[in-house]
């Protein structure tokens, strides 16, 4: 709005105004860069410039599609949209002795405590560390303290999976999706919402009258991106929809709800490429297979999909030329032709409940 007042259009506009005066008094005045009308007006000048700037900032930062973070989070508060924080990975925990709840053990330099026990041996550990940091790797752990009569220690399966603080362009577009629908009494809306807010998961869609009326479908995805393991659906099972004598969940009484999980579609991946001299499939293979991963992570990020909370049929696509694109990017790949997915020179369209996971790379 403010691109015009740079400092050059400012000071030749004071000149103008000065010589203006001048002429009005019959006073002939020198403008030139030297001179010390010019000198007075520059620093004039270039402050009001720097005013502008800082006004444009001030216009960018009051409307939410172009706010930083900062002040996305304060317009966000006035619609009770608040960024989800980054929660903590739950692991689980094998040892050859009871351990002490409470006891702290280390894996790959991230500490995990003790905070349940599941049966002999078996413990549910929490990363002391938020965000997704926790959900991987897997091994033997090392006692922080000693342990007594501990000869063995290992963490297994991820039972809750941990997130990292909500990206800003995910909080963006809920605060605008906060104007497309209210949430109340178990509608589309008020599921995502509060499902959406559970610790461990990254997205969801809901199927109204999936298995007939009064029947809700729920697909989730970990907050890893990730297809949710066995365990941590009937955790969000009993939170939703638990079964007849075990309480209260989120949805309303009148409502029958199952949670599923996105599906892990494998995908393999045939290329033709031309490498720079001194390069080769084998020199090139991890950095390759590195760039389809990023491609394919991002798709699941936005699996939830913007705009599709009216369709929960929406699928992702992987496009060839994307591919291609990102590979050709790689340091020793010259060019990159003839892709195939899954033996088809074509776009790939996953299924509505299906993300994409990388299979055999061929080259």
């Amino acid at each position: 709005m403010f691109e015009h007042q740079t400092f050059k259009n400012i000071i030749n506009r004071l000149l103008v105004g000065a010589k203006k005066i001048a002429n009005d008094e019959g006073v002939a005045i020198d403008t030139r860069e030297t001179s010390i009308v010019n000198m007075a007006l520059a620093p004039v000048a270039a402050e009001h410039a720097q005013l502008h700037i800082e006004l444009d900032s001030l216009l960018d930062e009051t409307y939410a599609d172009t706010a930083s973070r900062k002040f996305l989070i304060k317009r966000c508060s006035e619609r009770g949209v608040h960024p989800y924080k980054a929660t903590h990975a739950i692991r689980l925990g094998v040892f050859n002795v009871d351990v002490p709840i409470g006891a702290r053990f280390t894996h790959d330099r991230i500490v995990f405590e003790a905070v349940e026990k599941i049966g002999a041996g078996t413990y549910k550990l929490r990363c002391e560390t938020a965000g997704a940091v926790g959900n991987h790797g897997g091994g033997a752990l090392v006692p922080v303290d000693y342990v007594e009569g501990l000869g063995a220690a290992k963490i297994a399966d991820v039972i809750t999976p941990g997130g990292d603080e909500e990206e800003t362009e995910r909080l963006r577009r809920r605060y605008f999706d906060s104007f497309a629908a209210s949430a109340f009494g178990g509608n589309v809306q008020d599921y995502v919402e509060k499902i959406s807010a559970l610790d461990g998961v990254g997205g969801v869609k809901v199927h109204p009258v999936k298995y007939g009326g009064g029947t809700v479908g729920l697909t989730v995805i970990d907050s890893g991106y990730g297809a949710p393991t066995k365990s941590f659906l009937e955790e969000l099972q009993q939170l939703v929809d638990p079964l007849p004598g075990k309480g209260m969940g989120i949805a309303p009484i009148d409502h029958k709800v199952t949670v599923d999980g996105v599906k892990n579609e494998i995908l393999d991946i045939e290329l033709y490429l031309t490498y720079q001299s001194g390069w080769s499939w084998e020199s090139t293979r991890a950095a390759v297979e590195m760039a389809i991963d990023n491609i394919f992570f991002e798709l699941s990020k936005g699996w939830d999909g913007v705009g599709w909370r009216d369709d929960e049929n929406a699928t992702l696509v992987v496009r060839v030329s994307h591919l291609e694109t990102r590979i050709l990017g790689v340091e020793g790949v010259l060019d990159v032709g003839g892709t195939k997915i899954n033996g088809m020179a074509k776009n790939y369209e996953l299924a509505a409940d299906g993300i994409p996971k990388r299979g055999v790379v061929i080259a």
